[in-house]
């Protein structure tokens, strides 16, 4: 019906906003990431370090938080699903693939999102780092 039509259109219009959002915050957390730690970067690569050095620490970096946002959001998400399930018309939510799902597409967008910053990093020159 109509009504059920404009209730699935809100809600994947709210997920794809939901994606939006946590693209754009992985960007900016990332982006302050490395401008508050270009210091320390600028002194690694000086010192050394190589380019896969760098990129690792910055993706070491956006994977704790990507871990930290897991261990938050699944079990919210499944405390969530519990408490709707009731409100479903014929299918009963498949848990386990939707969940799957969301990690997948939520990963892929934190990475998509840290990449430009792991790039400035690994672009870094050292010398104009260190003498700012």
């Amino acid at each position: 019906t109509l009504k059920e039509r404009l209730a699935a259109s809100l809600a994947a219009g709210a997920a794809v906003l939901a994606v939006i959002l946590v693209g754009l915050g992985a960007y900016v957390l990332m982006s302050q990431s490395v401008e508050a730690r270009s210091r320390e970067l600028g002194l690694r690569l000086a010192i050394g370090a190589t380019t896969p050095m760098i990129a690792a620490t910055v993706l070491r970096r956006a994977g704790v938080v990507v871990a930290g946002g897991l261990a938050l959001g699944v079990p919210a998400a499944l405390f969530v699903v519990r408490w709707v399930q009731p409100m479903l018309y014929v299918q009963p939510p498949r848990v386990g693939w939707t969940v799957a799902a969301a990690i997948v597409i939520l990963c892929g967008c934190v990475g998509a999102a840290v990449s430009r910053p792991t790039a400035r990093a690994i672009r870094m020159n050292p010398v104009d780092v260190l003498r700012e």
